[in-house]
């Protein structure tokens, strides 16, 4: 028995398209949402390293009795 070969008509190939745009673009959609939580948990961890280090020497005491009080130099006019 001879297999009957024969292409796509135009609407067939439209509609294959679509759904291969349809598919590519959800996977990018899926792609951003995985990399944007990414992101945010090395923004969320960088942040706390930082603050992390920053309490310990900039941070007021427990008590309200400031401990390294310290300004940042000022740029500009004197």
């Amino acid at each position: 028995m001879k297999e009957c070969r024969r292409f796509p008509t135009p609407q067939e190939m439209h509609a294959i398209e679509q759904a291969a745009r349809r598919a590519r673009a959800e996977e990018f959609r899926r792609l951003f949402a995985v990399g944007a939580r990414k992101l945010k948990a090395l923004i969320a961890r960088g942040a706390t390293a930082f603050a992390s280090k920053v309490r310990g020497t900039y941070a007021p005491a427990r008590h309200g009795t400031p401990r390294y009080v310290t300004q940042a130099p000022r740029r500009g006019r004197p």
